[in-house]
């Protein structure tokens, strides 16, 4: 039920300049229980989104606009547009070829995936929602990730967020 619960209430961003992907993009996480999935067609709206209300799962287009998508991630990654330096970054492309592939696993981007994502969302999202490490930042720039931390970190996490969601629910009336 707690895993649900997250599920319901993860706050998820899309950005792909074709709606017809946003929107297959969209379904796909719908269908995995997610609930909170917003899309955007621009980067600059990206942009604003993730210094306004930065998601807790970013999925992003970057064919096309390669160099500016991947500064953003990496934006994202040294704490520059979101509170969150850590937020799930799955990035998605057309284009398989070394470049892209290189700039995106330089950028920070925690997966890489064709852009026919719909036909593999369900699996790569449950994959790094299950096995997603949490971080211990030291107070030098180093980054490490600790299983055993990573649990209890994600545990207190779920639950808090179940806890709220509960909260929230017993709060509303119909």
């Amino acid at each position: 039920m707690i895993a649900k619960r997250f599920f319901e209430t993860a706050r998820v961003l899309i950005y792909d300049p074709v709606a017809s992907n946003r929107n297959a993009t969209r379904a796909s996480l719908h269908s995995l229980g997610y609930r909170n999935v917003d899309a955007v067609a621009a980067l600059d709206m990206l942009t604003t989104r993730l210094q306004t209300e930065p998601p807790d799962l970013l999925l992003t287009e970057v064919a096309g606009a390669e160099s500016e998508t991947c500064a953003l991630i990496q934006a994202v990654r040294q704490g520059q547009l979101a509170d969150n330096p850590f937020i799930v970054v799955i990035a998605t492309t057309w284009r398989r070829d070394g470049s892209i592939i290189g700039q995106v696993v330089n950028s920070g981007a925690d997966d890489l995936v064709p852009a026919d994502l719909h036909h593999h969302a369900g699996e790569r999202v449950r994959l790094l929602a299950e096995r997603r490490k949490g971080f211990v930042v030291r107070p030098t720039i180093s980054v490490r990730q600790t299983p055993r931390c990573a649990r209890r970190q994600a545990q207190r996490r779920m639950r808090r967020s179940a806890q709220s969601a509960q909260t929230a629910d017993d709060g509303q009336s119909f």
